[in-house]
C-alpha cells in the first residue's frame, strides 16, 4: 500500500549541506537521500532524528538518466514528491588554458547535469501530484569570475538560469523553484584549507563577523520549502552574512583604504 505522505528528495545527501538540509526537513517530509557515495548517504540516514517516518537512502550516478529514473521511482512509491533539494556537486579547479575536456565534463556532469536530470524528474512528478518545491544550491561563482574555476562558474551560471526557467514555466502547475547561495560555510573539508590569515580575511569580508554554519544554510532551504514561502519563486536567497553586499573596496583593511584615498 502506498503511503501518501509528502516526500522530499535530497541529492548530495552525504555532503555537509545535504546532510544539514536532511535534518531540517526530516520532520516535515519522508526523505529519500541520494548520493553517489552509499556510505555517506547511510551516514546521513543514521543521523536523522528518530521518527515514525521511514526515510530511505539510495546511491547512484545522478548524472545519468537511468539511475535518476530509478531514484524517483523509489520516491514516488512512498508518496508524492513535494520537495527536491539539489545539493550534489563537485568541482575541479584549473585555469581555462590548462583545463582538460574530461575535467570540464566531470564538473558539468556533477554540478549541472545532475541538477537538470533531477529537476526534470521532479517537475514531471510534481505536475502529476499538484505541485511542489525545488531548492537548488547556487554559488557566488555564477555571476562573478573566480580565477581557476571556469567550469564551475559556467555550471553554476547554468543552474541559476535553469532555476529561473522552471519558476517561469511551471509556476502554473504549482511548482516553485529557488536558489540558496551560501557564503563560505564551515565544514571539515573547508576548515582544513584555511590558514589563520585566510580565516581572518573571510571574517573581515563578512559584516556579521562569523562564517556560516551548515544549519544557517539548511534553515534557508527549509524556509523556501515551506508554505511560508508560497509566494517566492525564481528567487535567489544569499546566506553569506552580508558578504555579497560589500563593495570591493570595503574588503580592504582600513590601512589599505586610507592609503588608496577611500577613507578620510
Amino acid at each position: 500500500m502506498i503511503d501518501l505522505e509528502s516526500v522530499a528528495v535530497i541529492t548530495g545527501a552525504g555532503g555537509t549541506l545535504g546532510r544539514a538540509a536532511a535534518v531540517s526537513l526530516s520532520s516535515a517530509h519522508t526523505l529519500v537521500l541520494l548520493d553517489v557515495n552509499e556510505d555517506a548517504a547511510l551516514a546521513t540516514l543514521a543521523e536523522l532524528p528518530e521518527s515514525s517516518r521511514e526515510h530511505r537512502a539510495w546511491s547512484g550516478d545522478l548524472a545519468s538518466e537511468l539511475p535518476v529514473r530509478e531514484a524517483f521511482a523509489l520516491a514516488e512509491s512512498i508518496g508524492p514528491v513535494k520537495a527536491l533539494v539539489n545539493a550534489a556537486g563537485n568541482t575541479t579547479g584549473g585555469s581555462l588554458h590548462n583545463l582538460g575536456f574530461d575535467e570540464w565534463n566531470a564538473t558539468m556532469g556533477s554540478c549541472l547535469t545532475t541538477v537538470f536530470l533531477c529537476t526534470q524528474a521532479a517537475v514531471r512528478s510534481m505536475m502529476r501530484s499538484g505541485g511542489g518545491v525545488i531548492c537548488t544550491l547556487g554559488s557566488p561563482h555564477a555571476d562573478r569570475a573566480v580565477p581557476g574555476y571556469p567550469a564551475y562558474s559556467a555550471a553554476k551560471a547554468g543552474v541559476a538560469a535553469l532555476t529561473r526557467h522552471v519558476a517561469a514555466e511551471y509556476g502554473q502547475f504549482g511548482i516553485r523553484s529557488n536558489i540558496v547561495t551560501p557564503g563560505w560555510t564551515r565544514a571539515p573539508h573547508t576548515e582544513s584549507r584555511l590558514s589563520p590569515t585566510d580565516r581572518q580575511g573571510l571574517l573581515d569580508s563578512t559584516p556579521v563577523g562569523r562564517l556560516n554554519d551548515p544549519h544557517d544554510v539548511a534553515a534557508a532551504i527549509a524556509f523556501l520549502c515551506s508554505s511560508e514561502a508560497s509566494q517566492i519563486t525564481g528567487a535567489e536567497l544569499r546566506v553569506d552574512g552580508g558578504a555579497d553586499a560589500l563593495t570591493p573596496s570595503s574588503l580592504l583593511r582600513p590601512q589599505q583604504r586610507i592609503k588608496l584615498g577611500l577613507l578620510p
